[in-house]
């Protein structure tokens, strides 16, 4: 499998932060920045139908499983995360 495809694939299973900074990591990435801007070329579609899926399970208060997560975060990931949501929600 071509690096790239690979990549892309992995970034479609990544389902927290978590997973795709290990992602990025393993791809010798210095930043989830570099990972995103190289690899995260998804179709509208697939953006689409992934929000949905989010909101469809989603509650209308954040479970204690999302709140204790992003309270174990450093601030730099906190940082990295909001940055990545702020992306996806201007597009």
């Amino acid at each position: 499998m071509h690096f790239g495809m690979g990549a892309v694939y992995g970034l479609m299973q990544c389902r927290t932060m978590a997973d795709y900074k290990a992602l990025s990591l393993n791809m010798m990435h210095a930043s989830l920045e570099i990972t995103d801007r190289i690899y995260v070329h998804m179709r509208n579609k697939d953006v689409s139908d992934r929000i949905h899926s989010f909101t469809a399970q989603a509650n209308l208060e954040p479970g204690t499983d999302l709140i204790a997560f992003l309270e174990s975060l450093s601030i730099d990931d906190k940082r990295e995360a909001l940055i990545f949501l702020v992306k996806i929600l201007v597009k």
